[in-house]
């Protein structure tokens, strides 16, 4: 029985607290816009370059690293691992299918 509780408070760290935190840093905020997004960049390179042309299209787009969520390993700055380095590309919900068309996603 006593297996059993520490098991399931085990899973409910690992799980439960990076999923938590994704949520957490991923809702809207009172007085900000909400934003849809446009995809994952392989890297902060390919991330710079989605922005510029996002950018000479007048499309406004918002960069965030989620190495650190997608890797879970939370206590390395920087993150590691395979998605240490990617890059989350966001742009408002009414730009979307133009910032599609531009980046040809």
């Amino acid at each position: 029985m006593t297996g059993a509780l520490v098991l399931g408070v085990v899973i409910i760290l690992v799980v439960g607290v990076p999923l938590a935190l994704v949520a957490r840093r991923s809702r809207s905020r009172p007085g900000e816009e909400r934003l849809v997004l446009l995809g994952v960049a392989g890297g902060e390179a390919e991330a710079h370059l989605w922005t510029k042309a996002l950018r000479d299209s007048r499309v406004w787009s918002h960069i965030r690293n989620v190495g650190d969520l997608l890797t879970g390993d939370l206590t390395t700055p920087g993150g590691s691992g395979p998605h240490a380095y990617q890059y989350e590309v966001w742009v408002r919900p009414k730009d979307e299918e133009r910032a599609r068309k531009v980046l040809g996603l």
